[in-house]
């Protein structure tokens, strides 16, 4: 388990944020909110409407910026993300854009290590589930924690 959570320390250690997304310009936010449209309507043909009131569980998500489009679209968020050195950036962006309502919870744990007896609507995972030793066994874990029916993004 220490091998896959390297990459996370690595960050920590460096004071890095490797997904750093600017969006506190009203330029850079519809820019962002118009990439994340088009993948999730276009390319994954999932209506944005479709996570109004939706729970949404979201590993790796950083800090945030991805998460705050959902949260903008209705989405009730449980996030998870272990690099902990993220969450001010996180909680900053969710401030700002007063979408603080929309985060039910943030945990600061890997995907191994998360545990929870709740299902969601929708879980995500993108961008990092290929470097994990263990990514099947994540891949199940994602997928007990949906209610059936439940729609699961994974991206590489």
């Amino acid at each position: 388990m220490k091998t896959d959570n390297s990459l996370v320390n690595y960050y920590q250690e460096h004071q890095f944020n490797p997904v750093h997304i600017p969006v506190e310009e009203k330029q850079e936010w519809e820019t962002h909110i118009a990439k994340r449209s088009n993948l999730y309507e276009h390319h994954l043909k999932i209506p944005f409407s479709m996570l109004r009131g939706h729970s949404v569980i979201e590993f790796g998500c950083n800090s945030g910026e991805n998460a705050l489009v959902l949260g903008a679209m209705g989405a009730q968020l449980t996030l998870v993300e272990p690099n902990q050195q993220v969450t001010p950036r996180l909680e900053e962006l969710f401030k700002k854009f007063k979408l603080e309502h929309s985060v039910k919870q943030l945990v600061h744990e890997s995907i191994e290590s998360f545990n929870t007896e709740e299902k969601y609507d929708i879980a995500i995972a993108e961008g990092y589930l290929n470097i994990l030793s263990t990514r099947n066994n994540m891949v199940t874990k994602m997928c007990g924690l949906m209610v059936p029916g439940g729609l699961g993004i994974i991206s590489f």
